[in-house]
This record gives C-alpha cells, sequence and structure tokens, in this order.
C-alpha cells in the first residue's frame, strides 16, 4: 500500500472548494440537474425547433461539465468523484484530502 501525501498549508483551501464542488456535482443535485437539463432540452425542443433544445442541452452540459472542473486535485488535477469523496484519497497522486479538509 502506498504511503499518502500530506497537502501543504497551502493547498487546504483549494481541497475544501474542490471537495465542496465534487459533493455538490456528484451527490444528488448534479443527478437533479442533470435531469431537470434533459427534461428543459425537450420541452425547448418540442415547443420550437428541435435543434434550439439540441442547443439548450448542449449549453447546459457544457456548464455541468465546467463547474465539475472546479473539483480537481490541486496537485495532480484529476477530477475527484464517488471513490475519492469516499476515502478521502486521491487516488492518482495519494493525496490525503481529510488532512486538507481540517481548519
Amino acid at each position: 500500500m502506498e504511503r499518502l501525501i500530506n497537502p501543504d498549508p497551502d493547498e487546504c483551501p483549494k481541497i475544501r472548494s474542490a471537495f465542496r464542488v465534487a459533493r455538490f456535482v456528484g451527490g444528488w443535485s448534479g443527478w437533479f440537474l442533470m435531469r431537470a437539463l434533459v427534461l428543459v432540452a425537450v420541452f425547448v425542443g418540442v415547443t420550437t425547433r428541435w435543434h434550439f433544445g439540441l442547443a439548450c442541452f448542449l449549453a447546459g452540459f457544457s456548464g455541468l461539465l465546467l463547474v465539475r472542473r472546479f473539483s480537481q486535485c490541486p496537485r495532480c488535477g484529476l477530477s475527484w468523484s464517488a471513490p475519492e469523496l469516499e476515502s478521502f484519497v486521491c487516488s492518482r497522486c495519494r493525496l490525503n484530502i481529510g488532512l486538507g479538509l481540517r481548519e
């Protein structure tokens, strides 16, 4: 088993903000936003021309991907998802996320 890497003091605020975003995008709110986006895109596509619905979906999906980009590890750049949120360890660089969340 590899050793965990403790975060530098200047990485702690970055870890906290990335962890909050990863919890938001990976949790029920991200699931709800994606389903609502699909429903809105279908509604726009049915009530107007189909390509407006497609453009609405692509714009919303791009926005969600942009928000997910802010959930990256400050050391290696991996976007955190469920395994990192459960173990509090970055799976690529082995950064100890739990120590970075402490104040």
